[in-house]
């Protein structure tokens, strides 16, 4: 479907494969880019230290999520569906670790 990859990257996220989750991540980003994408692929970045790809990542998405290329269904809330609010958050917890020197 649109989004296998995505929920199996955050399966991989979740259970701390993180190099594996953004793999598959990548994948998604081939066949279907989305916001979700880009943010989950930040958490997997975050949680291995590499801040530049973490800083990144949400930027792009915040774009794709501004731009409406983010998960939807008029039926149902799907499943890993992130909302501005959550990209919000983790830039300002970005702005709060730049200023502590992290």
């Amino acid at each position: 479907g649109a989004y296998d990859y995505l929920h199996l990257g955050v399966l991989y996220l979740e259970t701390e494969k993180f190099e594996k989750a953004i793999e598959v991540f990548k994948k998604q980003s081939q066949t279907n880019e989305l916001a979700e994408n880009q943010y989950y692929s930040a958490l997997a970045f975050l949680n291995l230290n590499k801040l530049t790809e973490y800083r990144s990542c949400l930027n792009k998405a915040m774009e794709l999520y501004i731009q409406g290329k983010k998960m939807s269904d008029p039926y149902s809330n799907p499943l890993d569906k992130i909302y501005l609010e959550n990209i919000e958050n983790q830039i300002k917890r970005l702005i709060t670790m730049a200023n502590c020197g992290l």
